[in-house]
């Protein structure tokens, strides 16, 4: 922590403080990187928390889990101070700040240094292209020529060449190599180009004019510097340090390309398990579970695990229906019932997911998002303009409204994330109709408490 503050907030709020730690992390962030700081919160205060080290690598996911590998989460952190003793905060608190600014410091000066080797690769770099580009124009300097040429830098001044007819084009490159504007800049590279057309360009590659002929007499050329591409000058940085790299490891590196769809599913269904695990469960029950799209129970509070857990069980669902697709044959006379058969049970389980959709409702979704289950349910619960339904005073069209909240309907509604208080609210308003309740809560997510009071 930055603070010896973090430790006594937690003491305030009777909380361990491990405990603590890997369940704000595992709820915020999905990857974390080394000198880097977080905010934790304890209460109604945030605190900023840095990372200090992270193993196996200096950058890690926290949340996703590799289908083939499972790896457990650990954090450990700094000891707390004595928090009766004044003198001891005090101490702690001078001994963090020296500690960060010491390691910004380092982080200064390890960017200076970079930037120093890197300048330092341009040079050689740029002193390489000149020594190719005299070798090239042997003895033509420039200098008592027939054909006069200027060459315009890109800082605005101009030089000029007066070359024999048919010196090699790197006669121009060498001199503006050798120029002030160049010892300065030190570019990676110079491209020769015609002011006016047809606008040649001049050099040694292949396609590019390589000699200096008559008809470029007293013409003007354009100087383009070349710059490097960043794992181009990686290289020769590294190149330059040989005793700075570091070893490659023996294991080769996993393989990250994994399809979008098939990341958030699994981190979903990790962050599933976690929460499943913090209600006492063991690992492999929890995990058990979390693949089955079971939703856990409610935190304290009233807040559910909400619409990632629904769409983990969605991403699980979408699976299992391409995988029917890619069995099924084209072209058999049952293809068009058991396609209608198909479709009726996404329509079924999009309302077993989101259960206050209509069957309209979730078939124009789904017609939207070409029967992709996952991608209609994202859209359906993203649709800003949803209209609020309006709150009635009785359950069937006239009279008062329930004194009480159906429990079992309670449960539905808090079981996908909304607070109890707000659940009651609701139902009681639209006549424990939890289709109606659900979309008004949904409709009026961004101001839920003033909506409810107009409610009541």
């Amino acid at each position: 922590p930055h603070s010896a503050d973090f430790y006594v907030a937690v003491a305030i709020a009777d909380i361990e403080t491990g405990t603590l730690l890997l369940q704000s992390l595992q709820s915020q962030v999905s990857a974390l990187t080394e000198d880097t700081c977080v905010p934790i919160r304890v209460g109604d205060q945030t605190f900023r928390m840095q990372v200090v080290q992270l193993r196996p690598q200096a950058a890690v996911r926290i949340v996703d889990k590799n289908v083939k590998a499972h790896f457990k989460f650990t954090v450990d952190f700094e000891p707390a101070p004595d928090l009766a003793d004044e003198a001891a905060r005090k101490a702690f608190n001078k001994r963090i700040l020296e500690k960060l600014k010491s390691g910004k410091d380092k982080q200064e000066s390890d960017k200076l240094a970079m930037e120093e080797r890197r300048q330092a690769a341009r040079r050689r770099a740029y002193e390489a292209v000149l020594a190719r580009a005299e070798e090239e124009a042997g003895e033509e300097r420039g200098e008592g020529g027939e054909v006069e040429v200027t060459m315009r830098l890109p800082v605005g001044k101009s030089l000029l060449g007066k070359f024999s007819p048919g010196a090699p084009a790197a006669a121009a490159e060498a001199v503006v190599l050798r120029s002030a504007w160049a010892q300065a800049a030190c570019p990676w590279g110079i491209l020769l180009q015609e002011a006016a057309p047809p606008r040649r360009k001049l050099g040694s590659e292949p396609g590019l004019m390589a000699t200096i002929t008559k008809d470029m007499h007293r013409s003007a050329l354009l100087v383009r510097p070349q710059e490097p591409a960043e794992h181009e000058l990686s290289r020769h940085v590294q190149e330059a340090t040989p005793e700075e790299q570091v070893e490659a490891p023996s294991k080769p590196k996993p393989n990250l390309q994994r399809s979008t769809s098939e990341l958030q599913r699994n981190t979903l269904q990790a962050a599933l398990a976690m929460a499943w695990q913090r209600t006492g469960l063991e690992e492999e029950e929890a995990r058990r579970r979390a693949q089955n799209g079971e939703i856990p129970p409610p935190a304290k509070g009233g807040a559910g695990f909400g619409r990632a857990a629904k769409l983990a069980r969605a991403a699980s669902v979408k699976e299992e229906e391409e995988d029917e697709d890619a069995e099924e044959g084209d072209g058999s006379q049952d293809g068009g019932a058991d396609q209608e058969h198909r479709r009726e049970e996404m329509v079924e389980q999009f309302r077993n997911v989101i259960a206050w959709a209509t069957t309209e409702e979730a078939m124009t979704a789904l017609r939207k998002a070409s029967w992709n289950i996952e991608a209609a349910m994202n859209s359906y619960l993203d649709t800003p303009d949803r209209p609020a339904p309006a709150a009635r005073t009785g359950s069937g069209g006239g009279g008062e409204g329930p004194e009480e909240a159906d429990e079992e309907a309670v449960a539905k509604l808090t079981g996908v994330g909304f607070a109890k208080s707000h659940a009651e609210s609701a139902l009681k308003a639209f006549g424990n109709d939890i289709p109606e309740a659900a979309n008004f809560l949904l409709a009026n997510m961004d101001e839920l408490d003033a909506a409810i009071a107009a409610l009541s």
